[in-house]
Formats: structure tokens, sequence, C-alpha cells
């Protein structure tokens, strides 16, 4: 039981979207008729020309800004070479704003500025534009996990860091502090040269601690002058009162999850859960505190405020939590025990709020930030 949204596609055809509010019996959609669109075609090329290969794009998709229509399209590919070498799009409606999306083997956007705009007079249109394919720009992954006094971190970048240099190799140099008092070691870079792991023993009474990931990729950025590779940078903060922690970019268009390591907690979020464009990312991260509140109630008991007595029996300081979790910790009513962790789901850019704060005991939320 419950609401949906069915949408009904097929090659070459407007989709068709319905709301349906099922109950304990079936219900009978009738018969949906799809009415045939315009179409687009033609070649995909690198900027110097050449094939890109089925390892670097995967999908193509045409879509309304606001992603109230997603039209699935289909990729011509070259079996010979491994590689692809154009696309189909049908299904467009006469009069919308639509734009293509290419989608990377690693779930990045790319929307080519020559179809960026695409306006069709009539569905009867069959429309020629031949696409150049530039790498998008890599994404990295932050990851973190109490154990005991230590912080276990990882950061995974989308693309293979590049080694051609003594310096590539170095991994002090990938990742180190940038506003922190505690000690940064144990750093390695696993095989594919994908994944940095280390281990990070905070200060005394250090609240949160900033770490910087540099380093260039081993995919050249088509946008550089001098040919040179991605330069891939991210500054995280860590919050000490944290148990868990994954940052990362998803695709409004496409949606995904996060979780954390041991954890069965997960945040999945559909597409278009952020009202930003259909070829946007937005970074997300996933909190986790394992905060218990104990002592809490006696402190109530004992006549102090509930704020004030929930706010003494944590682990760390007000600020060694992120906002809007602090918030919902300090909420909990000094005689009630968690069940569990307290989870928090926030967009990270600047300006963003919390997507959600949820305990295993209480829960709130909302679908779209």
């Amino acid at each position: 039981a419950g609401s949906y949204r069915v949408t009904a596609t097929a090659r070459g055809h407007g989709p068709r979207v319905l709301s349906a509010r099922l109950s304990a019996s079936d219900l009978s959609l009738g018969t949906l008729t799809l009415s045939r669109g315009a179409s687009m075609s033609g070649s995909l090329r690198r900027p110097d020309g050449s094939l890109p290969g089925e390892d670097e794009v995967k999908r193509v998709y045409a879509a309304t800004p606001d992603l109230s229509e997603l039209i699935p399209g289909e990729l011509v590919r070259d079996p010979a070479g491994r590689a692809v070498a154009g696309y189909r799009v049908g299904g467009f409606a006469a009069g919308k704003t639509y734009r293509l999306v290419l989608v990377s083997v690693d779930d990045e956007l790319l929307t080519p500025p020559e179809a960026s705009a695409l306006v069709f007079a009539s569905t009867a249109e069959a429309r020629g534009l031949d696409l150049v394919f530039k790498s998008p720009a890599p994404r990295v992954t932050a990851k973190s996990r109490r154990s005991g006094g230590v912080f276990l971190l990882d950061f995974q970048s989308s693309h293979p860091l590049r080694s051609l240099t003594t310096a590539d190799d170095d991994v002090a140099r990938i990742l180190a502090t940038a506003i922190a008092r505690g000690t940064l070691g144990q750093a390695t870079l696993s095989a594919d040269r994908k994944r940095l792991s280390a281990v990070y023993t905070p200060g005394v009474s250090e609240s949160s601690f900033t770490l910087r990931f540099a380093a260039r990729s081993s995919v050249r950025d088509p946008e550089a002058c001098d040919g040179t590779e991605f330069l891939v940078v991210s500054s995280v903060t860590f919050f000490a009162g944290l148990d868990g922690y994954h940052e990362t970019k998803l695709p409004n268009l496409t949606g995904g999850s996060l979780s954390i390591e041991g954890d069965a907690g997960r945040l999945m979020l559909p597409k278009g859960a952020f009202l930003t464009d259909a070829s946007s990312a937005v970074a997300v991260a996933l909190r986790r505190s394992d905060e218990l509140l104990l002592g809490a109630r006696s402190l109530a008991l004992a006549g102090t405020p509930a704020a004030e007595a929930v706010s003494r029996s944590l682990r760390h300081e007000p600020g060694a939590y992120p906002n809007d979790l602090y918030r919902a910790l300090a909420a909990t009513p000094p005689d009630v025990r968690p069940a569990g962790p307290y989870y928090d789901g926030a967009a990270t850019r600047p300006g963003s709020t919390s997507i959600g704060t949820t305990s295993r005991r209480t829960r709130s939320s909302s679908s779209r930030t």
C-alpha cells in the first residue's frame, strides 16, 4: 500500500508519468498510450577526434533541466575497438527545453555545451548533432570511522592517481593536515591508486580537524592548455563527536546512496532529490554518532535544565558535533535512552541544510533540499 509514481517508456517515444495509490487490492492503470517524439543522433568524439572508450562513458540521457522528464538514450558502440562511436535519443516533445547528459563509468555527469539547450519545433523532427566528449573532473569520496581513540580514514578518487614522478608516490604530500592539532600517519595508497588510507590520532580536547587531499589524476584535463592531468583537491573537516562519516558527490540525475563501514545504516536519495539542475552533482554526507546520553536523566532529576543535562552527558563539547546533529542530541528528552546511533544526512555545500537527522527512536527528514 502507498503512493507511487509510474513511468512508462519506449524507444523513440516520450515517457508517460502517472501517479497511483495502491491499497490491499489490485489497481488497473488501463491502456497507456505513448506518443512518438522527435529524435536526435550523432557521433561522439574526444577533442582530438578519437573515440571515447567503453570504459569512459556508459549511458546517455535527455532531460529537462528540472528533471520533470527523463528520456533514456542509446550509445552506438564500435565493437572492434571497444569504443563508443555515437548516440541516439528519441521521444522529445515539441516546445520543451532539454539537455543531453552523458554518464561516465564513475557516475560523473557531462553535458556538452552544444547539447545544453535543445528545443524541437515538431515531434517529427530528426536532428543530427555531433558531440565532443571531454572527460569530467574526478570526485573525491571521504570516509572516517572511529576505532578506540583514533580515526580510520579513507579518501577515494574516482580516477586513478598519476604515477609519473617521485612526488606522485609521496603519500605525505597527497594527504596532509590543514587545521589540526593531532597526528596523521600510516598512510598507504592502494594498488589501483584510487584509495588512500590513513590513521588520525586527535590532540587533547580536539573537537575537529581538517585534512587536505591533493594529487594529480591519471586522466588528462581537456581544458588544460599545457595538457596536464586533472588536479584532484579536496578539504574535509572531521568532527571528534562522530563515530562514522561518509562524504561524496551524488548526481542529481541518478541519485545514489551513502553508507558507513560496518553499519547497517544507509542514506538513499532518488533522482531529482535536490533542487538543482539535472546535470549537477551535490556534495552529501552521512554522519553517525553513538552517543548514549548516559547521566542525562540523573542530572535532570537533580534539577538541571533538560537541554543542559543532555549537553553535559555528551562525550565531547558541543563544537565536536555538526550543528544539525548537535541540535538533535540537545532536543532528546533526558529520560529517553537512545535505542541506537544518531544519523544525520546533509548536503555539505555552503549554505546547505540538513537532509534529516534520525535515531532509532525518533526521526525527522525531508525529501528534497
